[in-house]
């Protein structure tokens, strides 16, 4: 029982063993029949094939009058447009010419506003190199080494005041792209805006007082009053004048002066202040007439400043003579006084602004040289004895 369901099964399994290879077999037939039956048909083209073969007729080749023609169209086409490039960099020239001399103009401008301007201006690049001082800046300082370091050290801020050679200077300092702007006034510019403020009221009271000494030549007592009057006037109205003079002398316009003339109403106008301190003038003036190109109330104010010179080395009683010689082609006008005298070292300095040996500003003889310099001529000091000796010499009018 157990044995036939085994056999069955063999049996089925080799007669499904049997089926598969015959169909197996015949498969090779059947392909061999199908590909002998294609190669026996005609074969067909596909449209797409046809296509693909289509002759063309063949392009003929340009004839050179084409090349030419292009070839002048294509000249034509450049030239066009090169005519356009040049046009618009002619007309960007001319915008940029237009606009440098507009830069120019304004750097024109900007250059005289700084040449003008009442305080000094000076700029430091980074390198604490000077990139620009203006005119007014290099009057104030000196712009050496010692004097940029001195500016360095100020920083940012309101205006403080320094000392640069014995002089205060008032800075103020701003910082823009790099760069250090310092702005500088001279602490005694305050000084010349108070003396031009008292200028002309002191004129007035010169004149008035001048009246008055006039109306009282009867009346000794009060002559004397007004030669105090006067005579104080007169140096305050001298002082106020080297101030303004010291920080800037304006261009000096001569004319023909008679000397003379001039020495004699320097004295008139001195001997109030002379009979005031005790003292006397004395005249040894040139007999002929000396004729100088000169300004007059600049002169005047230089023989007026060596007169107080005087007055003030010498004590009462003291005597100072004004006198008048030829040499050359110069009119020399010699100021000799019986005072104290000038020193040895002090000779060399004594021309220089601030300088002075009493409480007085120093100013007077650092203007009197300033005004003869710009006349052409020389002052010079001496002091070999008793009393000191200033000559000037002035240049005489050339004659025809």
């Amino acid at each position: 029982m157990w044995h036939t369901p085994c056999i069955c099964l063999g049996m089925a399994q080799k007669v499904a063993t049997t089926r598969s290879e015959k169909a197996v077999a015949a498969k090779p037939r059947v392909a061999r029949t199908k590909a002998t039956e294609l190669a026996a048909k005609p074969r067909r083209e596909s449209p797409r094939r046809r296509q693909t073969r289509i002759a063309f007729p063949p392009v003929p080749p340009a004839s050179p009058s084409d090349s030419e023609s292009e070839l002048r169209q294509a000249f034509a086409a450049f030239t066009q447009v090169a005519s356009s490039l040049e046009s618009s960099y002619n007309q960007l020239r001319q915008e940029l010419a237009e606009k440098n001399l507009e830069n120019e103009k304004m750097r024109s401008q900007l250059v005289q506003i700084l040449e003008n301007l009442p305080c000094g201006v000076v700029v430091l690049d980074a390198d604490s190199a000077v990139r620009l001082a203006n005119p007014r800046a290099r009057a104030i300082i000196d712009l050496s080494s010692d004097t940029l370091a001195a500016l360095k050290q100020v920083s940012e801020g309101g205006e403080i005041e320094i000392s640069i050679s014995e002089r205060r200077i008032g800075v103020t300092c701003t910082f823009r792209d790099g760069f250090s702007i310092y702005l500088l006034r001279e602490v005694s510019e305050m000084a010349l805006l108070l003396a031009s403020e008292i200028r002309q009221p002191l004129g007035s009271l010169e004149l008035f007082s001048g009246l008055i000494a006039d109306s009282v030549d009867a009346h000794p007592e009060t002559r004397q009053w007004c030669d105090h009057l006067q005579s104080g006037l007169r140096q305050i109205s001298a002082t106020v004048h080297n101030a303004i003079y010291h920080h800037g002398l304006p261009a000096v316009r001569p004319e023909p002066m008679n000397l003379t003339r001039l020495l004699r109403e320097t004295t008139e106008f001195l001997r109030p202040v002379a009979r005031q301190k005790g003292m006397r003038i004395e005249l040894a003036l040139d007999p002929a007439p000396i004729e100088i190109p000169a300004e007059a109330h600049t002169v005047r104010h230089v023989f007026f400043n060596i007169a107080l010179n005087a007055f003030r080395a010498m004590s009462h009683g003291g005597v100072l003579t004004i006198s008048t010689r030829r040499a050359e082609n110069t009119a020399q006008i010699a100021f000799s006084d019986t005072g104290s005298g000038v020193a040895g070292e002090n000779i060399a300095r004594i021309f220089e602004a601030g300088f002075s040996t009493t409480r007085t500003p120093g100013l007077g003889l650092s203007v009197a040289r300033a005004i003869v310099a710009a006349h052409g001529g020389e002052i010079s000091a001496s002091s070999n004895g008793p009393g000191a000796e200033f000559v000037i010499a002035l240049p005489m009018k050339e004659t025809a």
